[in-house]
């Protein structure tokens, strides 16, 4: 059951004038030309509208071609210092390697195997 809107103001009467102005400020119109026109401009609104869940992607197309254009970047960085990594990492083996002398490179894997052979050997 609605209030009496009496009660809503402590059960003294509202001002008249407020009441009336309200009133008119939110009635509907009554002209049909009104009604005819908003029944026309909503029909026209449906018919421009596409149907399918395909059409809510046309909105989210400029955030997504900026996404992908983050993405590609990150993408590009990443590979581009995976490829800067691995040519420092062969800069420094080329480095160890030019400062090893070759009898001890040559020499270096015999002497490993040797030392695990004689391991064998020796320990029960």
């Amino acid at each position: 059951m609605r209030p009496d809107i009496t009660e809503l103001y402590g059960g003294g009467a509202p001002d008249p004038r407020i009441v009336d102005a309200l009133r008119a400020s939110v009635a509907p119109p009554g002209q049909d030309a009104f009604w005819g026109e908003l029944e026309r401009a909503i029909l026209d609104r449906i018919s421009r509208t596409e149907r399918g869940w395909w059409s809510v992607l046309h909105s989210w197309m400029p955030s997504a071609i900026v996404a992908a254009a983050c993405a590609a970047l990150v993408a590009g960085l990443a590979l581009w210092r995976a490829e800067e990594v691995a040519a420092h990492e062969a800069y420094e083996t080329a480095l160890v390697m030019a400062a090893t002398p070759v009898g001890t490179a040559a020499a270096a894997p015999e002497s490993q195997w040797r030392d695990a052979a004689d391991g064998y050997l020796i320990d029960p």
